[in-house]
């Protein structure tokens, strides 16, 4: 009788338990909470200074596209710990999608120019038509961008559209409010008839005076808010560099066209 009594206590003692498998799960919600706070802290103390979160979300692009991103701010100057980094890593790319945003974008953009160099064959309804295709992008762009930057390197021609189209993608993580639709618009008017001249090669060319001048420009107009250690050749294309560029103009860096061209020149070098 009596061992049947110590059984019935072992019974209630164990049912009180919380089992072993809901422990577990318990442990890693909290641990994804940490996390996530960690996290949300970081970028509000490296990134918020310069930009809002808008479009600083988890599960919007891959761990590879936001390392890149991640990569580019901090050569910007944003201060972020090896420790940080990886916590923001692991939080933003939370449901990532299995194919990065910017990796399936490009491949209906190549197909978009396909239908201006079908234009010309048509009537002159198809000229006109292209006319006020051009005129949506134009409006578009600028209610999308110039609230941003202005639109001095934001002209047909100087891209691939998969270059446009990463840039696009790029400014909606920064919070631009471009539809598919419009991105289609805008992507068949910058992409046509494009020129796509190496400015590593122009860099090349103007040898050694050309790499001294764009030193001096990026330390007289960078370096007031950030040191220069990522802003070095060959990191990125000149389209990258360019971009990088325009939202620096944004922000209030005082450049002209031909110093810009000088300084992607020298910094798009081996790319």
């Amino acid at each position: 009788m009596a061992g049947m009594a110590l059984l019935a206590l072992l019974w209630v003692a164990a049912a009180g338990r919380t089992p072993a498998s809901a422990e577990t799960g318990l442990a890693l919600l909290r641990s994804a909470q940490n996390t996530a706070s960690e996290a949300q802290a970081a970028l509000n103390a490296a990134c918020a200074t310069c930009h809002d979160l808008t479009g600083i979300e988890p599960g919007l692009y891959t761990t590879a596209e936001w390392t890149e991103t991640i990569d580019r701010m901090v050569g910007y100057g944003a201060a972020l710990t090896d420790a940080q980094r990886s916590t923001i890593l692991a939080y933003l790319a939370t449901d990532a999608p299995a194919t990065g945003e910017g990796e399936d974008a490009p491949e209906g953009d190549e197909d978009a120019p396909e239908g201006d160099e079908d234009a010309p064959e048509g009537d002159e309804d198809a000229s006109e038509g292209d006319e006020d295709s051009d005129a949506d992008a134009q409006a578009l762009l600028n209610s999308s961008c110039t609230t941003c930057h202005d639109l001095t390197s934001v002209q047909p021609g100087v891209f691939t559209a998969a270059e446009w189209m990463e840039t696009i993608n790029r400014m909606r993580g920064y919070g631009a409010p471009v539809s598919e639709d419009d991105a289609e618009v805008i992507i068949q008017y910058l992409a046509s008839d494009q020129h796509l001249a190496s400015d590593a090669e122009d860099a090349d060319e103007g040898g050694e005076a050309d790499a001294e001048a764009a030193q001096a420009l990026l330390n007289s107009s960078c370096t007031t808010c950030h040191d220069l250690a990522g802003v070095q050749p060959g990191l990125y294309t000149a389209a990258e560099w360019m971009e990088t560029i325009d939202r620096m103009i944004g922000y209030g860096v005082s450049l002209t066209d031909e110093q810009t061209d000088l300084i992607v020149g020298y910094l798009a070098t081996d790319r």
